[in-house]
């Protein structure tokens, strides 16, 4: 039930989501720079003298903190906990501080409860890096206001105006306290070759051959694939549910779900994708798959404890696009050349909505010791040539554009990739400004084209971004946010017990559970709010 104080709230937020869309209150455009460098050879081990001119050139243009000299430790604190890497270091952190005096003290997030008790203690760093808790940082007692710092320290930068109204709306001042990377309309990948991070399903390529490449267009087909695979490779697990993240994505993709939260009815309210008989369809499915022994009860998706797979242990994966599968061909082709895993062409029903506003966002915390050099770091991160940088390495050196737009990689990259010492050698984990295009391109490049030219034509086909969705969720304290905290806190121990449960009219009693226990917890009022939300907020965003 809506309070007085969240409808105030509602009618403030629509106006300020309108103010952010509608005006770019910010000035000129920022301009990146890049600093010569000679820590690492490019292609046939060196760069060619033109690159190198060109990095010369640029790095006469760069910052006052890069050409003076100085460098500068910000602490920050990155709130995932998955992290792969918790040090600033490698070659393109390295570029980084030359270009703008910053280095970075790095903390990595253990739980999900530390960002939590570190705000309610005043113990944030001088930034922090998350996409959870936006309204609660965009609070002007913890964190700086960017449109305060930009304006205070004449940093030129004028923010996309979605952007901006999308960081405006996590605040009740209608400020920005932060700017979410990664964001893009679904015209932004049209002219791409590569994809946006979605599930996708992958396969033992070379053992789909052995049995004779059958179909695999329905969820029927698949369970056929599996049983195949299952009398070939007895030892063999069909199919992988590997960690949190994507496993149930991938299905719902496949059958027509999508990844929305939040799915458009024919009369124009909208409902939560659990209420979706599709979504009932692949938990059942599901269920019948680990009846029949082709899910292992080992898998991370039901123990964080698991000790997970060797990478030749299974047959089918859930998993994403882009490089998802990069690490485990490594893997495969240490073990036996002949070994590789490919992403499955989507089913005819698929389809890969997607609700964005952008991934993470930096926070400056007024714990900050020097909040001018913090902000016109932040900027600098943004700006294309740092995008560049930060998800690519550095061109002339570490890679090349082709024709197609796509960076071919020097060969020392290319041997890090395939030694999996990237990540140490290079480090693209930094990318706090990052462009999910740059993103996409960089690591569809360092992948075979076989591995994905069935999937990937097909799923830019199908796929949408519909901001309005996520930006019509409920924030802040309200009934309808505390009512959807509670459906989401049921969604993942239920998907685990429907399908671990002992027979298919165990799994549906299960779901009926789900949707009961989801009602009670207020799912109606929010699927009203998110519907009434979406009539205001869709237009700004068309």
């Amino acid at each position: 039930m809506k309070t007085k104080s969240s409808e105030k709230r509602k009618r403030w937020l629509a106006i300020l989501l309108v103010t952010g869309l509608l005006a770019g209150v910010l000035s000129a455009c920022g301009n990146g720079t890049r600093a010569e460098t000679s820590s690492a050879g490019g292609q046939n081990g060196s760069a060619s003298e033109e690159a190198q001119k060109t990095e010369q050139k640029s790095g006469e243009t760069g910052g006052d903190e890069a050409d003076s000299g100085e460098v500068k430790t910000l602490s920050i604190f990155i709130d995932h906990t998955w992290y792969p890497v918790d040090s600033f270091t490698g070659a393109i952190p390295d570029e980084i501080t030359k270009r703008t005096g910053i280095t970075l003290d790095v903390t990595v997030a253990v739980d999900t409860n530390q960002l939590g008790t570190m705000i309610s203690s005043g113990e944030l760093p001088d930034l922090v890096y998350t996409q959870r808790l936006l309204d609660t940082l965009s609070n002007p007692n913890i964190c700086y206001s960017y449109e305060d710092l930009l304006s205070e320290y004449n940093v030129d930068w004028e923010i996309p105006a979605k952007q901006l109204g999308i960081a405006r709306g996590y605040s009740q001042d209608g400020k920005a306290y932060t700017v979410l990377n990664m964001f893009a309309d679904t015209s932004d990948w049209e002219n791409s070759n590569s994809v946006p991070m979605v599930g996708s399903l992958s396969y033992r390529r070379d053992i789909y051959e052995e049995i004779g490449c059958p179909p695999m267009n329905s969820l029927d087909d698949l369970y056929a694939v599996m049983g195949q695979v299952k009398e070939k490779h007895p030892d063999m697990v069909p199919l992988q549910l590997l960690g949190q993240n994507w496993n149930t994505e991938v299905f719902k993709d496949l059958v027509g779900v999508g990844a929305l939260r939040y799915i458009e009815q024919e009369d124009g309210s909208y409902q939560c994708y659990i209420r979706d008989e599709r979504y009932k369809e692949v938990l059942l499915w599901l269920n019948k798959c680990y009846a029949s022994g082709y899910i292992s009860p080992d898998d991370q998706f039901f123990s964080d404890a698991s000790q997970g797979f060797n990478a030749d242990g299974y047959f089918f994966s859930c998993g994403c696009t882009q490089n998802g599968i990069t690490g485990t061909n490594a893997e495969l082709a240490a073990i036996d050349p002949s070994y590789v895993r490919w992403e499955m062409k989507p089913f005819d029903t698929a389809y890969y909505g997607q609700s964005s506003l952008g991934w993470s966002g930096v926070f400056i915390s007024k714990n900050c010791k020097d909040p001018e050099a913090a902000i016109k770091f932040v900027q600098k991160m943004f700006t294309p040539e740092m995008q560049q940088l930060s998800q690519m390495g550095r061109e002339g050196i570490d890679f090349t554009f082709d024709d197609k737009g796509f960076p071919v990689y020097s060969d020392e990259w290319m041997a890090s990739v395939k030694a999996d010492t990237n990540v140490k050698d290079y480090n693209t984990w930094f990318y706090l400004g990052g462009s999910t295009i740059i993103e996409a391109d960089g690591r569809v490049a360092q992948m075979e084209e076989d591995w994905y030219k069935d999937a990937y034509p097909e799923i830019r086909k199908r796929y949408e971004n519909l901001p309005w969705i996520e930006a019509a969720r409920p924030i802040g304290e309200t009934d309808e946010k505390i009512a959807e905290d509670k459906v989401t806190e049921l969604i993942m121990p239920y998907e685990q017990r429907i399908i671990q449960a002992s027979s298919q009219e165990e799994a549906a009693a299960l779901y009926d559970e789900l949707i009961t226990n989801a009602e009670k917890s207020g799912l109606a009022d929010v699927e009203a709010y998110v519907t009434q939300r979406v009539a205001e907020l869709m237009p700004m965003y068309q």
